[in-house]
């Protein structure tokens, strides 16, 4: 029996949310599978080379002026961050992230990484971009520098403290925690980096309009003027989901999204339990004991794979219960007992 038969023709949200959030689906899906760095750059007409664009870049502190660590995702004290407008898509625009190990840490190439040392030169690793697309929605990706598309950061440069912890999957891990838009950069939360930067005043071989040699600070921005056209670009993806009707409000929460995908995808790893299971088939506690059949919970991808047998089932007994309810005549609790207690038979058959 297909699943959308069984459910009077319905998708069932986290079903759909936990297939559409592997990664690999994800990316097929969105149209991307197995398109590098340099292809996808062509689809939404950005540059992939940061000395191709200036003014754009962030170099944002993982910690702020307090000390205390404020990015949800981490792997060195810094990040550089750069937008783009799509010039494919009009109105659109990129973020990207380009991170790298802890400079800290030493070892080969540390003084590379180091954009305080280094200035616009520096090496990273790894890129996350978030796309936004002509639908308002975003569209992310994983890359190695060298362009490769990744299903999974590096763990030894980013890892998520957010719901989806520790690793940083593609589609997933990005828009869990880019679930309001674009982060990074907001004054008095986040210290100025750009300062730092010791080849600031130093210029380099690359030219600019009015065909002087840029400075390495040529190609970073501030805290404030980035902040701002972050908010701006996060409003129009909210306004999207608000539109769409995908934008739910927890209550509880001053109104932020409910994060319905790390919830989702949770709920996969937990077992099935007699609520659980009877908020999911819509049956009423009596019935989802009566198919646990005395055990207190089953495993989930045991219920996804026979959810519509679980269902049928459920459909039974009640049914079963009406029918003895009608038998019973003007007194229905004469026997005293559930009705449910009696279809036992069935629900062991599914053990």
């Amino acid at each position: 029996m297909k699943k959308d038969r069984c459910n009077g023709g319905k998708i069932r949200v986290n079903e759909l949310i936990n297939t559409m959030m592997q990664p690999n689906i994800y990316a097929a899906a969105q149209g991307f599978n197995g398109l590098n760095k340099d292809q996808v750059a062509q689809v939404f007409g950005v540059n992939n080379d940061k000395l191709a664009t200036f003014g754009n870049k962030l170099l944002v502190g993982t910690q702020g002026e307090d000390g205390a660590k404020q990015s949800d995702v981490v792997g060195g004290p810094q990040r550089v961050l750069e937008r783009q407008n799509a010039f494919n898509v009009p109105g659109r625009f990129c973020y990207r992230s380009l991170d790298f190990k802890d400079v800290h840490e030493g070892g080969a190439g540390s003084d590379s990484r180091s954009v305080e040392q280094s200035g616009i030169l520096f090496s990273h690793e790894a890129e996350e971009w978030l796309c936004v697309g002509a639908n308002g929605f975003l569209v992310t990706f994983l890359f190695t520098a060298d362009g490769t598309q990744l299903e999974e950061a590096p763990a030894s440069i980013a890892s998520s403290y957010r719901n989806l912890r520790p690793a940083v999957r593609n589609g997933a891990s990005c828009l869990d925690c880019h679930n309001k838009g674009f982060l990074g950069g907001r004054p008095g939360k986040y210290e100025e980096q750009k300062q730092k930067i010791r080849l600031l005043n130093q210029p380099t071989a690359v030219r600019g309009p009015d065909g002087r040699n840029l400075t390495h600070g040529d190609f970073f921005t501030t805290n404030q003027p980035y902040n701002n056209q972050a908010q701006q670009d996060s409003n129009l993806f909210v306004s999207a989901q608000i539109q769409s009707g995908s934008y739910l409000p927890d209550p509880d929460k001053n109104g932020d999204p409910i994060p319905l995908i790390p919830e989702s995808m949770e709920a996969l790893r937990n077992p099935v339990t007699e609520s659980i299971m009877a908020r999911e088939l819509g049956v009423s506690p009596i019935i989802a004991r009566s198919i646990l059949g005395g055990r207190e919970s089953i495993p989930r991808l045991d219920f996804e794979s026979r959810f519509c047998e679980y269902k049928a089932t459920a459909g039974q007994i009640g049914k079963a219960a009406i029918d003895q309810a009608r038998k019973q005549g003007a007194n229905p609790r004469s026997s005293g007992g559930s009705p449910a207690a009696h279809q036992g038979t069935r629900a062991r058959k599914l053990r």
